[in-house]
């Protein structure tokens, strides 16, 4: 009896060799917690319009990737993968003032005001061997993926973690297109890390209710001289 295999089947179908696959749009919503003897009450925390970063990166989403891509660079490792790698552990190590820490599931956000992020037609893309936005990863969730194969009339069913390396989240299908940065990584928890400010309407709920309710302060409010410096 000859060795037949045949190939893997739904849902965990691969494209052909050679054949890219497609950046599927979906709904991506990500968690963060946090403390109360750290961050000011939500209605402070979003008044200068949204989530901000303590030091952000200036320039458009292009220069922010290029000032990522330096930073990735630096890191130690072979490849590209493992430099990626690196830096995501960095990150996780403690809180960046560039950048703002998420989770992708409820465990893995911390406690405190709790923020929930909304981010619609998000993309997941790898990383290519040469700091470039790679192929298609189609992360849309963090559940395990069923792959099924029959071998000898012997069906085989085995599962894998679905988001299975580092990867960098956009809002279109290119960099210089995209409103949302964000640096995927799964350090003993999936997370997003996103390297900028998270504006206003991007956030879906504090403490589970809508923004809209919990009386914003405004900026003037804030100083009443008018000037902006508790908004950076």
């Amino acid at each position: 009896m000859p060795w037949i295999e045949t190939p893997t089947t739904e849902p965990g179908m691969l494209a052909p060799k050679g054949i890219e696959l497609k950046a599927d749009t979906f709904t991506l919503l990500c968690y963060r917690g946090e403390k109360t003897d750290w961050w000011p009450e939500p209605r402070m925390r979003l008044a200068c319009g949204g989530m901000n970063v303590f030091e952000p990166w200036t320039g458009s989403m292009s220069d922010i990737w290029k000032r990522l891509v330096q930073d990735v660079k630096a890191q130690a490792g072979f490849n590209v993968k493992q430099k990626v790698a690196a830096y995501a552990q960095w990150l996780r190590a403690t809180g960046r003032p560039f950048a703002l820490a998420t989770a992708r599931t409820t465990s893995g956000s911390f406690s405190g005001n709790s923020y929930v992020i909304e981010i619609k037609n998000a993309r997941t893309f790898l990383w290519s061997k040469n700091y470039t936005l790679g192929p298609a990863a189609n992360y849309k969730d963090t559940t395990k993926t069923k792959y099924e194969r029959t071998v000898n009339k012997n069906v085989e069913v085995w599962e894998k973690d679905t988001i299975e390396t580092d990867y960098i989240v956009l809002n279109a299908d290119t960099i210089e297109k995209s409103t949302i940065l964000g640096f995927g990584h799964k350090t003993g928890t999936y997370e997003v890390t996103f390297l900028h400010d998270v504006p206003l309407s991007l956030v879906k709920s504090v403490n589970g209710a809508d923004p809209k309710t919990l009386g914003i302060y405004t900026k003037e409010q804030l100083n009443p001289c008018r000037t902006t410096t508790n908004c950076r």
